[in-house]
């Protein structure tokens, strides 16, 4: 891979950027290298399911290239403080030259302070609307929220669970309360539409995942005022402030205390609204990519 980069250089190349750290790990270049990921191998190591069962060879190889990325670039960008810390934690590196930049929604957004306040008032006062989207429901935490949402009806507050992402839902009796809309693909218009009708008619994203680098969908449920509900784990603090876009719990927080927070504020209008109206406000000043790209700039420049 380094091969290749290196052979595309253009002479007034000045830098070289990359989504991530294994590309430019091995490349050797008086050019200033850069990359922007979501986090370091040692983080992943243990953390994500699908790296813990990593060989001995794997792992060791594994730190090497982040070893050697991180030694040889002249900038660091991850998408959270724990994507920083655990950088730091695993290898040797000066965290001078590491910076936190969020991943920005990758859902357009261009609704108006008025729009938004429409949007959320036209959200309905008599059934509670759960948002769940991922691709993996046990590390995403599908379970956890069937169980917030059945709590919430045994309690009285007729709630709805919403899932998106998934081609089938790992359940032998599907609830009648839970309503499957299947992976809906953004490319396609009508599918875009769908997705963009569930979010502007849903109360709160729940998505209680047990191991997580940062998670796009935080930023764009704050994009259609959307407060978003999780544990505190992994990336995720970044993307979720308490009190601001949603509320995190500890990761041995269990039913109870999601659904205590999620029905006190579904009964408490002017509290969501608030709420609502801080979510969308975190969109507008964090958790874009405009926002992204020009403090991305402001570093590049600075080298």
């Amino acid at each position: 891979m380094a091969g290749q980069i290196q052979t595309r250089l253009k002479p007034d190349t000045e830098i070289i950027f990359s989504p991530g750290s294994i590309p430019v790990s091995l490349l050797e270049t008086q050019i200033p290298k850069v990359f922007y990921t979501g986090a370091c191998f040692g983080g992943m190591v243990g953390f994500y399911e699908g790296f813990s069962r990593l060989s001995a060879e794997t792992i060791r190889y594994g730190h090497f290239l982040e070893q050697a990325a991180l030694s040889s670039s002249k900038l660091v960008l991850y998408a959270s403080d724990w994507g920083k810390q655990t950088a730091i934690e695993n290898y040797n590196v000066d965290p001078e030259k590491i910076k936190v930049i969020p991943y920005g929604a990758n859902l357009e957004s261009s609704f108006t302070l008025n729009e938004i306040k429409t949007q959320i008032s036209n959200r309905s006062d008599s059934v509670c609307k759960l948002l769940f989207i991922g691709v993996e429901w046990k590390r995403k935490g599908g379970d956890i929220a069937l169980e917030v949402a059945t709590e919430m009806n045994r309690r009285g507050i007729k709630t709805e669970l919403h899932v998106v992402g998934l081609k089938d839902i790992p359940l032998k009796k599907i609830p009648f309360f839970l309503i499957d809309h299947g992976f809906l693909n953004k490319a396609i218009p009508a599918q875009k539409v769908k997705l963009e009708r569930l979010l502007a008619s849903s109360h709160f994203l729940i998505v209680p995942s047990k191991a997580e680098a940062f998670g796009v969908v935080f930023a764009e449920a704050s994009a259609w005022a959307i407060p978003s509900v999780s544990f505190h784990v992994g990336g995720i603090p970044t993307a979720v402030k308490n009190g601001q876009n949603g509320h995190l719990f500890a990761p041995e927080a269990g039913v109870t205390e999601f659904s205590d927070y999620l029905s006190d504020l579904f009964t408490d209008k002017t509290r969501y609204n608030d709420l609502a109206l801080s979510s969308f406000n975190e969109f507008q000043t964090r958790l874009n990519w405009d926002v992204a790209g020009k403090t991305i700039m402001k570093h590049l420049k600075d080298l």
